[in-house]
């Protein structure tokens, strides 16, 4: 039983992300006519910036705090200089 509970809560879990993916990349394509593929890119990076600062003694929540700031740094960074040029072509 606790097996089964560790598998849905995992895959309940892994769905949201998948979920959250998959409307950013909706909301991204509704907005401005443009596939982006880098968000799968740009979600991996947010991970690893947890990751590191997790790994380097940051608290979680403030690691997710910091990784959060930094992908919505890298995410205007992206729409302003290559998204913006996509846009209408």
């Amino acid at each position: 039983m606790e097996l089964f509970l560790m598998t849905l809560t995992s895959g309940i879990m892994i769905g949201g992300i998948y979920a959250l993916v998959a409307l950013g990349w909706v909301l991204i394509y509704k907005c401005s006519g443009v596939l982006n593929l880098a968000m799968g890119e740009l979600t991996l990076i947010g991970a690893y910036v947890s990751l590191s600062f997790y790994s380097m003694g940051v608290p979680f929540l403030l690691s997710l705090l910091f990784s959060l700031i930094i992908g919505f740094v890298l995410g205007i960074l992206t729409e302003r200089i290559f998204l913006d040029k996509l846009i209408g072509e």
